[in-house]
Formats: structure tokens, C-alpha cells, sequence
């Protein structure tokens, strides 16, 4: 939206909670970046009135928690043990003061989890890694389209194989007017064995590949990773290019266990919009579906 002093019209919306808890990070030309959390539409409202009549402003607005998600593989049959999350510390914020978000630690952390916590492992980290047996049965998240399934070489000597099994899979959520909507890209990496191809329609639950010791892997384990691909930093639908380096969605990645620090503001959505970055991360899980993360 532009909001002028005359008001402005909505482009395009995303989903939010009617009831609940959102976030809302408003950008104006000139620089001018503020954050509102609130329930319902007022931390929106608060972000208009936050931006007065200032020209060229974008306001991404997302829910605290929108369940969507069952795991990518069973939790109860599976043995697994949890490793490395995102790091909210990356890219063009390769450093945070965790202080300013309630927790003891460095002003300077450049390993930082979804409670603001710094950690000592992990640095640029943009997914969940889950170590567990060769073969272990991987599924779909949620409904969804395949957007990519392929065997990507990695040239990595340190794993089972070069060729490293990968799947992208976009979810979308819509509502009425069909402008509200949102849509997160779930991907999958270091798989020995694929069971989708492009465009393939799948279903919550669906085995869509089995896990493995590929590409750039020291140990088998699955690596997970989430993409948000509308309304980020800058971008009403963003571009997330699957080439080389596909797993590298640093600028799109959302943790989907949220940010839930005792205080203190998502920095990778109200810091990294300066580079064209950043994005509100959401609680995607549905309820009892979300995998340990153990330590992190």
C-alpha cells in the first residue's frame, strides 16, 4: 500500500488473525521502518497511524501462528535426533544483541534461534536438520505442488554420493477475495530416493521421498527448510530461483517455529528489509505435529 495523505489503496493482502496474535512491520520511503504486535487488526492500525503521511509505504502483516503443517516425516516410528535450526544472525544481519531480547549472552551473536538465544553451532544455518536412519520415509507437510524434485550434483566427498536428492513443494493458503493469500515453499534436502516430479499435486501426509546421506552431508539426517514466498521484505510474491545453490533461500527463509523471544521484535523481518531481505517467521505446525528441536 501507498499511503499518502489522501489515504491509499490495498495492492495485494495476506492471511492474518482475526482473534490472535499478529505482527506488523511497516516500511515509508525515506528510510522510515517501525513494528507493531498486537491482537487482531490493531497493531495494523497502530502501523498506519505509526506512518502519518508518509509516501511509498509497504506493510507486511503475518499471523504469530497459522497451523498448516504436520512434520515431514512420523514422529512416533521414527528414531531422530534433532541438530542445527535457523539462525536468525545471517546475510545482512551477521550479528545481534541478544540482550535486546531478554536473554543472557553476546551483544555481538552471530548464531541466534527463535528464542533469541545465542547458540555456539549452526552459523548461516536456514533450515532444521534431524539426523535419522538411511531410508526414513519423508512426507508432505501440507497439500501442495511440486515445484521442483530433482537429483542435484553437489560435488561434496564427504557423504554417500555427490548427487543429492531435493524437493520443493509450494503451499498455498487462500481466502476471499482471492487477493488473500499466502504461500510458503516447504523444501527437502540430502534424500536418496524421490517418489514426486515437477507439477506433481500432493497431499498432507503423502511419502514423497526417502531421507539419505547425500551432497553436502556428514551424517544421514534431513534437512528442512521453509520459503516464504508472499509478502516479504520488499515483494507482494517473491522469487525464489532453484539453481546451484537452491537450498540458499537465506533471503525468503522463515523459521516455522516462529520468533518467540521474551522480547524484543523479529529481527530478520525488521532488520534485513534494508537489503531487500527479511520476512515475518509464523508457527506453521498444527497441533502436536511439530518435530522436537531439541537443544536448539
Amino acid at each position: 500500500m501507498n499511503l499518502t495523505a489522501t489515504g491509499g489503496s490495498i495492492a495485494r493482502a495476506g492471511v492474518y488473525a482475526t482473534n490472535d496474535t499478529n505482527n506488523v512491520v511497516v516500511r515509508c520511503d525515506g528510510g522510515f521502518v517501525t513494528q507493531r504486535v498486537g491482537t487482531g487488526g490493531a497493531p495494523l492500525a497502530a502501523a498506519f497511524t505509526d506512518a502519518g503521511n508518509r509516501n511509498g509505504c509497504f506493510f507486511t502483516v503475518a499471523p504469530k501462528v497459522l497451523r498448516l503443517f504436520d512434520a515431514p516425516f512420523n514422529t512416533t516410528t521414527t528414531t531422530y535426533t534433532p541438530s542445527n535450526g535457523v539462525d536468525f544472525a545471517r546475510q545482512s544481519i551477521p550479528s545481534l544483541d541478544v540482550t535486546q531480547f531478554g536473554q543472557v549472552g553476546s551483544t555481538t551473536a552471530t548464531i541466534v534461534n527463535h528464542d533469541g538465544e545465542e547458540k555456539t553451532f549452526g552459523n548461516n544455518h536456514d533450515g532444521y536438520d534431524w539426523l535419522m536412519p538411511r531410508g526414513t520415509p519423508l512426507l508432505a507437510v501440507a497439500d501442495g505442488t511440486v515445484v521442483k524434485a530433482r537429483f542435484w550434483y553437489t560435488g561434496a566427498t564427504n557423504s554417500d554420493g555427490p548427487f543429492q536428492g531435493e524437493i520443493y513443494i509450494d503451499h498455498t493458503i487462500s481466502r476471499s477475495p482471492s487477493t488473500y493469500n499466502e504461500t510458503f515453499r516447504s523444501s527437502y534436502f540430502h534424500l536418496q530416493t524421490l517418489y514426486v516430479a515437477d507439477g506433481d499435486t500432493v497431499t498432507k501426509g503423502q511419502v514423497i521421498g526417502d531421507s539419505g546421506n547425500y551432497g553436502d552431508s556428514s551424517a544421514p539426517h534431513l534437512h528442512f527448510a521453509v520459503f516464504r514466498m508472499t509478502n516479504t521484505a520488499n515483494d507482494w510474491h517473491a522469487t525464489h530461483t532453484i539453481n546451484a545453490s537452491g537450498n540458499d533461500g537465506q533471503r525468503l527463509t522463515i523459521d516455522p517455529y516462529g520468533w518467540f523471544a521474551p522480547q524484543g521484535f523479529d529481527p530478520w523481518a525488521f532488520r534485513a528489509y534494508s537489503a531487500g531481505m527479511g520476512a515475518l517467521s509464523i508457527w506453521l505446525w498444527n497441533v502436536g505435529k511439530a518435530p522436537s528441536t531439541g537443544a536448539w
